[in-house]
């Protein structure tokens, strides 16, 4: 009687133990979108916030709002999973600043250091501005660096974007007209404490047209791609221009167009890029009605594949946003439609290898006075939870500010750090040694040792390490049956 009821015992564990296994191999973590929710304490008509993963779980916000009729700031707040919401500070006056378009971009160092890039000025004459204050020091005004100008005749349209390289050299490229009509190029070479002086890479020849929607990507090669359109003075995208730059980040080695506007296109505009691994992929849009069209390219950038339409949708709504989650998988955030019927939304895919998956919605519905998701900003926090924020493109009395929603990706979850001031501050100083040996003259790098890319395919699981610490006990279970089975022989 006793053997039977320990037998009976120690099946329904071995069976917990098979169990279990498959619930590990086949149910992942959920990968719902939550709700969407308004941004707290945001301002109606403000633009969709900038946004920064940190290593700690946190998602750092940046947005830009008036505080009266002559007064202007960039805002902070921070987001995290299990806390929510900070509230929101103002941390840089910028006066009148200029307009919407502001603030261009934020980003973290090697240094973890948290620099910002925004604009002052008119659409006659402008300049870029940058400040940088630890990721620790973010919430507090008074720890920011005194704002410096780093361009002057950064104008007429603030179209601002920025990269770092593997060495910490940051790269900010901006339209402007320090020598005539044009993109340029500013690098810095001790993580923002000096400037170079303005390059021109690519000048404009064709009259009342000027660069926009400048977006630039360093692939694992360690090369800097840029992307741009020309828009003319009806405010369309007339061309899309590719440049990768040279070793000494003098010029454009290549130098291409990726689309331009023809008959009764809509508009060529918002270009943006990414490193699969084994190809650059460069989504844009073009046509008509305005479209999404996808090249690639297997030699990043020498050549460009033939124009390709990813998904059956239409719709301009800006930048379409790609990320990388921790086991390198492409994902991508876009405004977009239906067709028959016009269903508009924020929209969800995954590239595949070789395709995108079908467009998920994150929300949708027709549009309304108050409804027609738009410019979307979404990061990856901590390799596997991705967060996408968007405003709705309506009448200014009808805007409701910024709207946020986010889901866990079945992806492993990056290494949780806690950051600590003085260490890093020992770590800047010799990281600004190195640089200081390694790039003697601005404008000019040494060429970076290739690094390895991992194409980790892994899929994460919250259950995966009960399984694995039951692994030894149903070992220890099937040998126990076994001799038991030996004995009764």
């Amino acid at each position: 009687m006793t053997l039977n009821l320990i037998n009976n015992f120690l099946s329904k564990i071995l069976l917990s133990v098979l169990i279990t296994a498959q619930l590990v191999g086949f149910n992942q973590i959920s990968t719902e979108w939550q709700p969407i929710q308004r941004i707290p304490n945001f301002e109606d008509t403000a633009r969709a916030p900038l946004l920064v993963p940190d290593q700690a779980k946190n998602i750092h916000v940046f947005n830009y709002e008036a505080i009266n009729a002559s007064q202007n700031a960039i805002f902070y707040r921070k987001w995290n999973q299990d806390e929510g919401w900070t509230p929101p500070i103002d941390i840089i006056l910028t006066g009148l600043g200029g307009g919407a378009q502001t603030l261009q971009s934020a980003f973290l160092d090697q240094n973890n250091d948290m620099h910002l890039l925004y604009y002052v000025g008119t659409d006659k004459s402008g300049s870029v501005y940058h400040t940088k204050a630890y990721i620790t020091d973010v919430d507090n005004a008074s720890l920011w660096t005194s704002p410096v100008v780093i361009a002057n005749k950064a104008d007429p349209l603030p179209f601002i974007t920025s990269v770092q390289q593997q060495n910490g050299r940051i790269l900010v490229f901006y339209g402007g007209q320090e020598i005539g009509n044009g993109l340029y190029l500013i690098t810095s070479d001790d993580f923002g404490n000096t400037w170079s002086k303005p390059l021109a890479l690519s000048l404009v020849s064709i009259e009342d047209e000027w660069p926009a929607a400048i977006q630039a990507t360093v692939d694992h090669f360690d090369q800097v791609h840029v992307a741009w359109s020309q828009v003319s003075l009806a405010g369309v995208g007339e061309t899309i221009f590719y440049g990768r730059l040279n070793e000494k980040q003098t010029a454009f080695e290549v130098d291409t167009i990726i689309a331009r506007r023809e008959g009764d296109d809509y508009s060529a505009n918002w270009p943006t890029m990414i490193d699969s691994g084994d190809q650059l992929i460069l989504i844009y849009m073009d046509d008509f009605p305005a479209t999404r069209w996808m090249r690639t390219s297997d030699d990043y950038g020498d050549t460009w594949s033939i124009p390709i339409r990813p998904f059956p949708e239409v719709g301009e709504y800006e930048y379409a946003i790609l990320n990388k989650d921790n086991d390198n998988h492409i994902h991508m955030i876009l405004g977009n439609r239906t067709v028959e019927p016009e269903i508009h939304g924020m929209w969800y895919s995954r590239w595949v290898g070789n395709r995108w998956t079908a467009l998920e919605p994150i929300v949708s519905g027709p549009v309304t006075s108050s409804f027609d998701p738009s410019a979307p900003q979404a990061v990856i926090a901590q390799g596997n939870l991705i967060f996408a924020t968007w405003w709705n493109n309506v009448r200014r009395e009808n805007l409701t500010g910024a709207w946020y929603s986010y889901k866990l990706l079945d992806s492993s979850q990056a290494e949780v750090v806690q950051y600590d001031k003085s260490n890093d501050a020992e770590i800047s100083a010799i990281n600004l040694e190195v640089t200081a040996t390694s790039t003697p003259e601005l404008n000019q790098s040494d060429s970076a040792a290739q690094p390895q890319f991992s194409k980790t395919a892994g899929v994460y699981s919250p259950a995966a390490p009960v399984f694995y610490a039951m692994i030894p006990t149903a070992i220890l279970l099937l040998l126990f049956f076994f001799i038991r089975n030996k004995k009764r022989q």
